[in-house]
């Protein structure tokens, strides 16, 4: 899809244990959220004997107990989440690490105006040769631009290929970040540009916002 990252947003996540009105914490035995929450909260779940079970989301996973409530069953969401679907909040903060924050992107048509602080991500692929990814990521190094998460994907159809997820620090129309780029077009097989946008500050570790986490990136 044509679309563009248009903002990065990094918010602090607290889980609260949900479960329907009324709920005895004591009759409590299974909890259900996406994977990434449950992993979030592992050390919480097993100090209170409770079987974690993996579901699509977390709000989702609020939504389908309001509509279809079990004996036993609980789920990890938002305090958002229990207001939305009228569920009762059996335990708040669950999560294992006070440092608990998610990344999120804003996505959109278009570009977004170019800030003081920008970030740029691109994909990208190798060819299969010896040295391939070295030599792509020393395009960025040579040219002193400061990488700030890779990560490797499989490539969808294409049994051990993968593609590259980059993001660095600059605008793509900064002199230094262009010539990268365009080395990188002569080295790579495959070149997608995601989006240059305001980079995000980490909010206050005091602020108490009411993070509502989805399925992650």
């Amino acid at each position: 899809h044509d679309l563009h990252i248009q903002a990065e947003v990094i918010l602090r996540v607290h889980h609260m244990l949900l479960a329907p009105r009324g709920t005895a914490p004591a009759g409590l035995l299974r909890v259900r959220s996406h994977p990434q929450a449950l992993a979030q909260c592992r050390r919480y779940l097993r100090r209170h004997g409770l079987e974690p079970e993996p579901a699509f989301d977390t709000a989702g996973s609020a939504r389908d107990l309001a509509a279809h409530p079990e004996t036993g069953v609980a789920v990890i969401a938002s305090a958002l989440a229990a207001e939305l679907y009228g569920l009762g909040i059996v335990d708040r903060n669950v999560e294992d690490s006070p440092d608990n924050y998610t990344r999120f992107l804003v996505l959109g048509r278009g570009a977004p105006p170019r800030a003081q602080r920008n970030k740029t991500s691109l994909v990208f692929t190798t060819p299969h040769a010896p040295g391939a990814l070295y030599e792509c990521l020393g395009e960025f190094a040579s040219r002193g631009i400061n990488l700030t998460m890779i990560e490797s994907r499989p490539r969808r159809g294409r049994p051990w290929e993968y593609m590259f997820h980059l993001d660095f620090e600059g605008h793509c129309q900064d002199p230094l970040c262009e010539a990268a780029i365009l080395a990188l077009l002569r080295r790579s097989s495959l070149v997608k540009l995601l989006g240059s946008y305001p980079a995000a500050t980490m909010p206050d570790a005091e602020d108490d916002v009411r993070g509502s986490m989805g399925t992650g990136r």
